[in-house]
């Protein structure tokens, strides 16, 4: 949920990485989760529906999805599950990654027998900030670092902050920088939701009348969650059970081609991949309930657009409505096609692509 260049051609391909929420038992409960982990949830995928999903994410459209990316709460937690599933998946042809905040890192030793213990993964997101390091000792990411690099494992560490002015987090990012080359570091301004909302003043974001202007990517990466719910992004949009236009559907009632095949019809979704969503906050200035917009974004936070505009109800019922309008239908096709080269049509009557 990096910040975007405000061009649209960043687009990292549309489905070519489906998420799995693997579990939200987490060690440590911190106060800027957007999904409010912590040890005392027991929500986790079942294992057998796990597989059968990876399945069915290899087998969309001939291998069009590439890679499984494995989150939570902690997938370490669960680190027989984390090393069945990603067997499982690799197997499948999938490439596979994991996000963790490294609290398994105890030493250098114990970081690298851990990560040659899980030969699937092949790619590592670190959460690491000033609020995971409050409770989990620096040394872990040193440890987690030094054995992805040792294990030849590709790494990104993740930085929530505030604001990117905020001293702590900018000497924070000064410790990592001696770590692991700075590109390999990356910052998403905390989202205000969830967690956030309670623990953490408001004052301490930046706000603007005005809605970020960049396109979005991870809202091409759809997440299947343990109750078998597909949301288009791993965003703060996570923390919302009410139904809306991002919320793709649910593989306990039908099978991912057709919620995926959906996907690719659902012009809201494009409409944030292509634009952001900026362009629909335009559309909605331009409506009749243009008097339920926010009067205040999170500065910099793509995502705190999306999430302002689809906890809204009365916004969320006329994005549905949208959705399905054949003029903004035509306009944002028109779109993929000139911004993110998008070839890809469906024949209605199947799931495979024409």
């Amino acid at each position: 949920m990096t910040p975007q260049d405000p061009s649209p051609n960043n687009d990292i391909g549309f489905l070519s990485t489906v998420g799995l929420m693997m579990t939200y038992r987490c060690q440590v409960a911190c106060p800027h989760c957007v999904v409010e982990a912590g040890p005392h949830r027991t929500e986790e995928v079942d294992l057998a529906e796990a597989k059968d999903w990876a399945e069915q994410i290899a087998g969309y459209r001939k291998g069009l999805v590439q890679m499984l990316s494995i989150t939570g709460g902690e997938p370490f937690c669960a680190v027989e599950k984390l090393a069945e599933i990603s067997d499982f998946a690799a197997k499948l042809g999938l490439v596979v990654g994991v996000v963790t905040n490294a609290h398994w890192a105890t030493n250098p030793d114990t970081a690298v027998q851990m990560l040659r213990s899980l030969p699937a993964i092949c790619m590592i997101g670190i959460s690491a900030d000033p609020y995971h390091q409050s409770v989990i000792p620096f040394d872990r990411v040193v440890n987690a670092i030094g054995a992805a690099q040792s294990c030849g494992i590709p790494h990104r560490v993740l930085v929530a902050t505030e604001s990117e002015t905020d001293p702590e987090y900018i000497s924070f990012v000064d410790r990592l920088k001696r770590l692991t080359s700075e590109d390999t570091i990356a910052t998403v301004i905390t989202f205000h939701v969830g967690r956030a909302l309670v623990k953490i003043d408001a004052r301490r974001y930046q706000w603007t009348q005005e809605p970020d202007p960049c396109a979005c990517t991870a809202v091409g990466a759809p997440v299947i969650f343990p109750d078998g719910r597909v949301i288009a992004c791993i965003g703060p949009l996570l923390g919302l059970r009410a139904s809306h236009s991002l919320v793709l559907g649910n593989l306990r009632k039908e099978p991912l081609a057709a919620i995926l095949d959906r996907a690719e019809n659902n012009s809201v979704l494009h409409a944030i991949r292509v634009w952001g969503p900026r362009k629909l906050v335009e559309k909605l200035r331009e409506s009749p309930i243009a008097s339920e917009l926010p009067r205040a974004y999170v500065r910099g936070s793509v995502c705190d657009v999306c999430y302002k505009l689809f906890s809204n109800p009365t916004i969320a019922a006329y994005l549905e409505r949208l959705n399905d309008d054949p003029g903004f239908k035509r306009y944002t096709a028109y779109g993929r096609v000139y911004y993110l080269n998008d070839t890809v049509t469906l024949d209605p009557n199947s799931h495979t692509s024409s």
